[in-house]
């Protein structure tokens, strides 16, 4: 197996060679004593890492320079990480390795909608941060572990937090503030939507129902969900079919082909 780089006309007969120094970044950013889940993209290109004592570095500078530069071109344009200018020069963020703990807050922005779903977490979770710092709409304000809070253009916060619920089962919190428009939460929410239906699996909304501004009705809707919601008479293909985990789990049908509900109070598409 080879692997032809996208830049000049090199081809690469070793592709583990990269997953090796791949590991060998993950290896610096887990023995950063800071756990800041950030390395320099000079020390990246550099070679500069925590290699593991099993690990062969290329005896070609030349030849170990582009495979450093294949594989970050990689972990970038996977979305595995962040690209930052600093002061200091380029700094590449990796989600999934930031380890500050998130403080409680008092007052925090209510969760409008929250998603279970199985599938490499970090992978997923690390992907979303990214795409959601590259939405116009927002700006990045804070990472944490395993949350990131975001801003609306005129400073309202809102953002994600995952949990992991069981071995690659996991559960993403979507929270906003209360004063932030409709149009701006159908925005981020389609966002964070989308992404999980294209990268995780037995993907299940749950749309949390506020007490006060639900006439009194406190608790949320459990939509299952496969793949985009079908067409006006499409049929299924949405949920599962009886004996699957929503059925085990008493989750009863809407006669919607496309949600299953707790509820039988449909919504708009950022509420169904």
């Amino acid at each position: 197996m080879v692997w032809e780089l996208s830049f000049g006309s090199w081809v690469l007969l070793q592709p583990e060679r990269i997953n090796a120094y791949a590991q060998a970044v993950i290896q610096t950013l887990r023995a950063d004593e800071y756990e800041r889940g950030a390395i320099a993209e000079e020390r990246v290109l550099g070679g500069d890492l925590a290699y593991q004592s099993s690990a062969q570095r290329l005896g070609d500078a030349e030849e170990e320079r582009f495979v450093l530069l294949a594989m970050h071109q990689t972990l970038v344009e996977r979305g595995l990480c962040l690209r930052e200018q600093t002061e200091t020069g380029p700094l590449l963020i990796f989600p999934s390795y930031y380890r500050r703990e998130r403080p409680e807050l008092v007052g925090h922005p209510a969760v409008l909608v929250s998603y279970r779903f199985n599938g490499f977490l970090d992978d997923i979770y690390a992907t979303l941060v990214v795409r959601l710092h590259h939405t116009k709409p927002f700006k990045q304000d804070q990472l944490w572990r395993y949350a990131a809070d975001f801003q609306t253009l005129t400073g309202k916060q809102l953002g994600v937090k995952m949990t992991g619920r069981a071995e690659g089962a996991g559960e993403l919190e979507v929270y906003f503030d209360p004063g932030i428009a409709v149009e701006e939460k159908i925005i981020f929410s389609r966002y964070v939507h989308e992404h999980l239906l294209q990268k995780g699996q037995e993907v299940v909304r749950l749309r949390h129902h506020d007490a006060e501004a639900d006439g009194g009705q406190a608790g949320y809707s459990m939509c299952e969900l496969r793949g985009p919601r079908p067409s006006v008479g499409q049929a299924g293909g949405a949920v599962r079919q009886p004996g699957d985990a929503a059925a085990r789990a008493g989750i009863a049908r809407s006669n919607r082909p496309w949600c299953s509900t707790t509820r039988a109070r449909s919504a708009r598409w950022w509420a169904r």
